[in-house]
């Protein structure tokens, strides 16, 4: 498999990580763009606020996990929600491509809903009750 190797910069701070782009759905351009500080840098900037050991970041809506691989390099414990099976996919294999970290990092594939919607076959999580459990554990 092949993997591509990316390095983020935060405050100084050099961030590396593994993904393999084959599948991703979001290609070199979108991590490009996480590299030069161009996507979401306001939820950087609030990764690198938070970031302590016993600090547990909840990525909901993970989608390839590019945040979550942040904030666990940063020391974070995450759990990372993801609904989508194929991307989920994706999602875990970037994960796996990161022994270092990976350790830090709960991949949960499931809807987050306030009520008892059908979830289209997924693992539903109804309102506060799976946050509650997931911050004592981290």
């Amino acid at each position: 498999m092949k993997v591509d190797q990316f390095q983020v910069k935060i405050s100084g701070e050099k961030i590396q990580f593994n993904v393999n782009l084959k599948d991703d759905g979001y290609g070199a351009d979108f991590w490009s763009r996480l590299v030069l500080g161009e996507y979401e840098p306001d939820t950087i900037c609030l990764i690198k606020r938070f970031s302590t050991p016993d600090y547990c970041f909840i990525d909901v809506g993970a989608a390839n996990g590019a945040m979550s691989l942040i904030a666990a390099a940063m020391g974070c414990e995450v759990v990372t929600i993801e609904p989508n099976r194929q991307v989920f996919t994706v999602l875990k294999r970037n994960i796996a491509l990161n022994p270092k970290i990976s350790e830090r990092i709960h991949p949960v594939n499931a809807i987050l809903a306030s009520d008892e919607d059908k979830a289209l076959g997924n693992e539903l999580i109804f309102g506060r009750g799976i946050l509650t459990e997931i911050t004592r554990e981290g």
